[in-house]
């Protein structure tokens, strides 16, 4: 039997839908994927920015110059990030409070999210990484005992308003 190639669309279609943590995987493995790879929307469940790390659908990642995906802690690539078509579907969104987070490339600072985890009405990262497009929020968890409407500076009235607090 003859093996058949995969067509470009198939190809974009496949890699669309695997999970970001797959994507990186295949990438580090076959690097003649990674401008279709980065062509396609990236859809991310769980997404956490630390100063040191950053935490991909449970997996912790330290970004360095080559990947090391098989040691521990594992190292992506910065190279994965960069180029990547914005903005990328986020579900969860865990910024923290400190204002302080790894440095990422300015393509990996875009994020359509559904729920932001551990909001500060003061954190300037807000602007950073939230698309426009992402409001009204399904979820937003609140750090700390006051709430304050500090937030209309940073985001649209009418949006907030519409936004669920939990």
């Amino acid at each position: 039997m003859d093996p058949k190639s995969m067509t470009y669309p198939a190809l974009a279609c496949v890699l669309k839908n695997l999970s970001a943590n797959t994507r990186f995987d295949l990438i580090s493995i076959c690097p003649s994927l990674e401008k279709v790879e980065k062509a396609q929307t990236m859809i991310i469940k769980d997404l956490d920015l630390n100063l040191n790390t950053i935490t991909v659908d449970g997996v912790e990642y330290q970004l360095g110059a080559e990947n090391n995906l098989n040691g521990t802690p594992k190292v992506l690539a910065t190279r994965q990030l960069e180029g990547r078509r914005p903005p990328m579907n986020v579900d969860w969104l865990t910024i923290p409070n400190d204002n302080r987070i790894i440095d990422l490339p300015p393509s990996f600072e875009q994020f359509k999210i559904r729920m932001l985890s551990d909001w500060s009405p003061n954190n300037p990262l807000l602007d950073r990484f939230i698309h426009p497009s992402s409001l009204p929020l399904a979820v937003v968890t609140i750090s700390g005992d006051v709430f304050t409407l500090d937030l209309i500076d940073h985001i649209n009235q009418q949006e907030i308003l519409k936004t669920s607090v939990c």
